[in-house]
Formats: C-alpha cells, structure tokens, sequence
C-alpha cells in the first residue's frame, strides 16, 4: 500500500468514527445504513489485504534465511566428518569436495549454497556404511537431506509471493475505487440533508473527510487522491 494509499484509509477510518458516534441520526435511514456498511466492510478488507503484503514481505525472507542456516550447518556438521575420514585413508580428492566453511555456504549465493550442500550429501551417502566409527548416522544424512529439499522450496517463494503481493496490489486499488464511489456519489450527496438539522454531525463528517498528507491537509474536492 502506497503512502497516498495509507492516508486514503486514514480517512476512511475517521469518517467511520464519526459515523458510528452519530449512528442514532443515521442508521433508520435504510440506504445511509446499506452505505456505511459497505464503507465499513471495504476498510476491513483493505486492512487485511495490507496486512497480506507485509507479512509478504517480511515473512518470506526470514524464513528463506533459517532455512540455509539450519541446512549449512548440517552439511557443515557432515562434511566435518568426510574430511576426517578423508584425511585417514588418504582421499584428498573427498576432502577438496566437502572442503566448505559455513562463511562458504551462508554467503553464496541461494543456489551455490544448495548446490554445495548437495554435494556433501552425495559423499555421504557414498560413504556413510563406512563411517560409524566418525559418529556419522543415517538419520543425520536424511535430516540433510529433508533440510535441501525444504530449502530448495523456499526458494521459489519470493516469486509466489511477488505474485501475492501483486493480486492485494489489484485488490487494493478495486477496493478504494468502490469506496470512493460509496463516499463521493452516496454518503456525501446524502450528508447535504444534515447540514441544516443536525450540523454537528455534518461538521465532524466534513473534517472527517479532510485526507491528511504529510502534514498538509486538502478535500477531495480540492485534489483527489487515486489509490
């Protein structure tokens, strides 16, 4: 959601404010009511679907990050032991292979990373009958391997969500649309009638509608604000 866009729903909230401490004036009025809920259902909605993008955004990233660390460090963990057992027969081709330090997993690139991983899994499995004696299981080479595969996954989520966040962007743009029809040609025709038998309420509703940027306030009238 744009800055425009965050002040637009500002509004839209003050206006509901005063809506509902003067609903006792309004809420006989069938049409005025069937209004105000469908302003009040798009506010509701625009603030889910902003929340949707911010979880999009920060949520992916983290959870891509935990996800090399814990695979690093076991393929870290394994391929400590390949060299070990490299070093003791002699294969130093084996241990060049798995010759990787957690600073060379973390800071390649995602794929690099997971590539590199994949090849101490490889050894591993070529080798892990013969390394009992090395603390080396079976169970810590398929953690490995569920840890690359969970990983490889992730990957790809910064694209689905680039996809998520661009359908709240459409969402978005549709829902301020509707509620700029609701405000502009139904609720602000309709407050003309209170102007003169309840001013009060029609003042606080003209504030209300006032959209706030930086500092600087302006009626719609004056400068339309498009989502």
């Amino acid at each position: 959601m744009t800055i425009r866009q965050i002040n637009k729903l500002n509004m839209c909230l003050a206006v509901l404010m005063v809506l509902t401490r003067f609903r006792t004036i309004w809420e006989t009025v069938v049409a005025f009511s069937n209004d105000v809920t469908a302003l009040r259902s798009n506010v509701d909605t625009l603030n889910a679907e902003r929340q949707k993008q911010e979880r999009t955004k920060t949520g992916v990233a983290k959870d891509k990050k935990g996800k090399k660390h814990r695979m690093s460090s076991l393929a870290l963990r394994i391929g400590g032991i390949l060299q070990s057992y490299a070093t003791a027969i002699g294969d130093f081709v084996l241990y060049e292979k798995v010759n990787y330090s957690m600073t060379d997993l973390m800071n390649a690139r995602d794929t690099v990373t997971a590539d590199r991983c994949r090849i101490i899994l490889t050894e591993a499995r070529a080798v892990e009958n013969l390394l009992g004696d090395y603390n080396l299981t079976p169970a810590m080479v398929t953690e490995l391997s569920g840890a690359i595969d969970e990983y490889v996954d992730v990957l790809a989520a910064p694209r689905i969500a680039i996809t998520e966040s661009s359908v709240s962007t459409r969402n978005i743009a549709g829902l301020f649309r509707s509620s700029d029809n609701i405000l502009k040609n139904k609720l602000d025709k309709m407050m003309l009638s209170y102007e003169t038998t309840n001013p009060d309420f029609f003042q606080e509703y003209q504030n209300a509608r006032i959209i706030i940027d930086l500092g600087k306030g302006h009626t719609e009238g004056e400068e339309e604000v498009k989502p």
